[in-house]
């Protein structure tokens, strides 16, 4: 739409002023499309649990019976984050939206939402639709791609009302998958584009990412970060989960190689875009700690890799984040440019991923009770959480990111340091990028260092090959790692220095991660949350300034003459809902029995 793109202009010149510009390294030239191929699910492989009925989700020790892991319910994860006692005042959503965006979605999406209800005692959320603004999905078929999918719509439907059970969810299906690169993206961000533009949501949770290097060009996704303006704009919450390969990532779109470099996962690294990393958390039955969260990393743990990967170690498994190759460093972050350098970091912030404390999702298209785990388990939590501030504030929050920040500056108790574990990730040479064709600059940093008695390796050019003995550096021009037959194709540039180390004999590529320390990392971010503390403290900084919100612009949100978008410029902030969005809702929309009766006209009372 035209005018749409003129204001996508304007506020680049306004973002610009913030503070929070989105400066790339050179393009990316001849990376892949990925157009085709069968799917990169964000979240780790589901688990099934045949043994468990409709109305009775599995416990913790048949979890344990069958696949040698704890599993937890809602309830556990409520009193964990300390949500528990939110509720119990009234801090639930009630009057708040939270979008859930899925390629493909579930056909059983609404009775999936019931038996889990039902199963755990949550009350049906007082609206929940399905939209199909792009077009509905292919029918289902009972493929990988299409059960994966309908698990993942569980996953997010499913955690996201348990974390804010009061508010609204909205489902957005859109009907192309998403794999690597640009397939999928332009239906999601334009369903995404009608949730914004229709005023239908105040958060967006997304479980999908694509590695940043499997996308044409850095152009590329700053033109399709312009969904992101257009959210922050509208003053829409839009966060996303961090990837489930530590600092690794699919270089195909069939899942089936890994760059031999560190990279991370877009949309997490867009600086408009809170990216949510991952915890595993350790819980009795009540959903006390019996220990302090750690950074989620599965990659070496033989268990879960044998139930939910059909594999054996090493597979990256574990939290995603790192430093983007295309966003510079947001302003908010210039307190952590020894880690980031000029680019933005991920992740933010971190919640529960973790295999070992797996979470219960109920999929009657994909067969009943599952196990599922990963970020794309953390961002709905996360969403559900930016819900509850929401409601304690009385106006949406918009980008977070600047609050929280200033909150961990401020050793704000909400926020809970992580002090241990990384996202160190290998894997066998044979899953690794078999060509390198992005742009030199892309590879910067130091010379990586083989070690060991690292076998014949070929490099150079396609007529001529080099033997490498142990020990010997890879400088200037010598290429990355890669390769079916764990060779070493020649690129020209430099391999980055923390790319990685193949040891002796292995046949495995290790990319050295980074690691929790109790303040930022590239693991979890700034910590996790203690919602109790946690929702308050957001309420009172992010979004929409004004008297009584306790927080007015700081020069790193707002240019020196006072500029803040237009959701952000006193305190009715809130548009009300859009004319025509009562009790049918826009074109579209299917209502599912017993959820509630939608959205009122001009939105919820006292709200607009």
């Amino acid at each position: 739409m035209r005018s749409a793109r003129r204001l996508a202009r304007t506020a680049w010149a306004m973002l610009a002023a913030a503070g929070l510009t989105l400066t790339a390294v050179p393009e990316v030239a001849g990376a892949a499309t990925g157009t085709q191929g069968i799917y990169a699910l964000p979240g780790v492989r589901a688990l099934p649990m045949a043994a468990a009925s409709p109305g009775q989700p599995p416990n913790a020790a048949l979890c344990e019976e069958y696949f040698g892991v704890t599993c937890y319910g809602p309830a556990q994860l409520e009193r964990a984050y300390g949500a528990t006692s939110l509720f119990s005042v009234g801090i639930d959503g009630t009057g708040e939206t939270i979008v859930v965006v899925e390629p493909l979605g579930s056909p059983s999406i609404e009775s999936d939402l019931t038996s889990f209800d039902q199963a755990f005692g949550l009350p049906n959320p007082p609206s929940f639709e399905v939209i199909t603004p792009e077009g509905a999905p292919p029918p289902f078929t009972p493929s990988p791609a299409d059960e994966g999918w309908a698990e993942e719509t569980s996953l997010d439907v499913e955690w996201a009302h348990a974390m804010a059970p009061g508010a609204d969810i909205l489902l957005v299906e859109t009907p192309v998958a998403e794999t690597e690169g640009l397939a999928g993206f332009p239906q999601i961000l334009g369903a995404e584009n009608y949730v914004i533009d229709h005023n239908l949501g105040d958060v967006i949770s997304q479980s999908f990412e694509s590695t940043e290097e499997t996308f044409p060009s850095p152009s590329t996704l700053r033109a399709l970060s312009l969904t992101y303006v257009n959210a922050y704009l509208h003053g829409v919450t839009v966060v996303s989960a961090s990837g489930d390969n530590g600092v690794a990532g699919y270089a195909n779109p069939e899942s089936t190689a890994f760059y031999p470099f560190r990279v991370v996962q877009w949309p997490a690294s867009d600086p408009l875009v809170t990216a949510v990393g991952g915890t595993a958390i350790s819980l009795d039955s009540s959903g006390n700690r019996v220990a302090p969260d750690v950074a989620w990393n599965d990659t070496y743990n033989a268990t879960v890799l044998q139930h939910f990967a059909d594999s054996v170690p090493p597979q990256p498994f574990a939290s995603g984040g790192g430093v983007s190759a295309v966003f510079g460093r947001p302003r908010y972050q210039n307190a952590e440019a020894s880690l980031t350098g000029d680019h933005r970091g991920v992740p933010d912030i971190s919640m529960s991923a973790g295999c070992t404390g797996a979470v219960e999702i109920y999929s009657g298209t994909a067969g009943g009770w599952f196990l599922i785990c990963g970020t794309s388990e953390a961002a709905p939590l996360f969403a559900g959480v930016v819900a509850l501030a929401e409601q304690v504030a009385g106006h949406r929050l918009g980008l977070v990111n600047p609050a929280l920040y200033r909150l961990a500056a401020e050793h704000a108790p909400g926020i809970v340091p992580i002090y241990q574990g990384n996202n160190t990730v290998s894997f066998p040479l044979t899953e690794s990028a078999s060509t390198l064709t992005q742009d030199p600059s892309m590879l910067t940093g130091n010379a990586g260092t083989l070690t060991g008695d690292a076998s014949t390796l070929a490099m150079a050019t396609a007529t001529t090959t080099a033997t490498l003995g142990p020990d010997t550096a890879l400088g200037a021009g010598q290429g990355a790692a890669g390769g079916a037959g764990g060779g070493l194709v020649q690129v020209t540039g430099t391999l980055t220095g923390n790319a990685g180390t193949l040891t002796a004999n292995t046949g495995t590529l290790t990319l050295p991660g980074y690691s929790a320390n109790g303040g930022y990392s590239l693991v979890t971010g700034l910590g996790t949350v203690d919602a109790a503390q946690f929702v308050p403290e957001l309420a009172s900084v992010a979004g929409c300034p004004g008297p009584g919100h306790g927080w007015l612009p700081a020069s790193q949100w707002s240019p020196p003459w006072g500029w803040s978008p237009p959701w952000a410029r006193g305190p009715a902030c809130r548009p009300g809902g859009p004319p025509g969005h009562g009790q049918a809702g826009p074109p579209g929309h299917r209502r599912p029995p017993g959820h509630g009766a939608g959205h009122s006209e001009g939105g919820p009372p006292g709200r607009g």
